[in-house]
């Protein structure tokens, strides 16, 4: 957050994705700018695909 500090925004941190609307919430109660770190795990994108591969669909 001391990026956001240091340019005089408000910051916020989700750790859970459940918690993003309320953070997306307080963010655009805010004045002024909001920076919102959201962690992305980019192993679940290998996931998917995976999921998705298994799909079948007749075209």
């Amino acid at each position: 957050m001391l990026l956001a500090q240091s340019f005089g925004w408000h910051g916020h941190h989700v750790l859970d994705s459940k918690d993003l609307e309320g953070v997306l919430q307080s963010a655009f109660s805010e004045n002024g700018p909001s920076l919102i770190v959201v962690p992305i795990d980019y192993r679940e994108n290998m996931k998917l695909s995976e999921r998705m591969g298994n799909i079948i669909c007749a075209i």
